[in-house]
């Protein structure tokens, strides 16, 4: 029986003939070709910039990223499914969803192995299926980082200080959003890490695209200084939800875990990518000069 629910689930997906990701990968981009990456599915990306003539096509405030899917050739009838996305967690569950069994629409038979590309086995997955108690998880995972961690702490330093001559300055506002995002690692990510020690990544024992969401997160705040809780010797913190005799634990636990995600294959394509954009976006500039 659960066979046949999960092909006849299968059965009604419908595999895009052409993505098109929209956006630097220097942005919230970043997660999203990462998820590329670890699917091995081909995807074009446009390296546009937040606000561009490009990026306005794909969203209406102009942010990036945003996902165009595309099914079939536009002169078919069919081609009204043909659509675009935006949000960052929105277009990895999709992606999750509809790539669960490869790129093809029924289950293959998988080694076994867990490595940077597996994502073809119903029980190797990036995005849990719907209705499950991962599914559950998943979703209480992703929406606490891009509604703690995101929205509430490392946009209000984006917006209130890397963009204060845009939006203004005020400093109280960064002040409060990094105590905010500390909380949440310290009373949130800390003791989970520490109360599942054999569990590698968030969901058990196999990485997904929530472990793509928080280190991410976690990645923008080590480049804006808000990385010392795991960078620096924090033994004798009082602030995390455990106690001080393992909160080194925890910590080692949680710089463990950034080196297991970060040694990803395809993390490092990522970076590779987002490192020679930056570099193609400086010549660009100083061509202009």
């Amino acid at each position: 029986m659960a066979t046949a629910s999960v092909s006849a689930a299968a059965s009604n997906i419908c595999i895009p003939a052409a993505l098109t990701l929209v956006g630097r990968t220097s942005f919230r981009t970043f997660r999203n070709v990462w998820m590329l990456e670890e699917l091995g599915v081909p995807y074009h990306q446009l390296p546009v910039s937040p606000w561009s003539a490009e990026s306005k096509r794909y969203h209406p405030l102009g942010k990036v990223p945003s996902l165009a899917v595309k099914f079939i050739s536009s002169k078919d009838a069919a081609a009204s499914k043909n659509f675009h996305m935006y949000e960052s967690v929105a277009i990895n569950t999709y992606l999750g969803d509809v790539y669960r069994y490869g790129t093809t629409r029924l289950p293959v038979q998988h080694d076994g192995n867990d490595n940077s590309r597996g994502t073809l086995h119903l029980h190797n997955y990036l995005v849990p299926m719907a209705g499950t108690p991962e599914r559950a998880l998943y979703e209480q995972w992703v929406l606490t980082a891009a509604t703690e961690l995101d929205s509430q702490g490392l946009w209000i330093h984006r917006k209130h200080q890397a963009l204060g001559k845009v939006f203004g300055h005020i400093p109280e506002a960064v002040q409060h959003a990094q105590e905010h995002f500390n909380k949440v690692v310290n009373q949130i990510l800390l003791p989970h890490l520490l109360e599942t020690p054999n569990h590698p990544y968030l969901l058990g024992c196999h990485f997904g695209a929530a472990d793509i969401l928080w280190v991410h997160c976690l990645d923008w705040a080590e480049s804006i200084g808000w990385g010392t809780i795991w960078t620096q010797d924090t033994t004798n913190s009082t602030e995390s939800g455990v106690s001080n005799q393992n909160n080194a634990k925890a910590i080692q636990a949680l710089q463990a875990y950034l080196k297991r995600c970060r040694s990803r294959t395809a993390y490092l394509k990522t970076i590779a990518k987002r490192e020679a954009e930056k570099q193609t976006h400086l010549d660009t500039m100083r061509s202009k000069i």
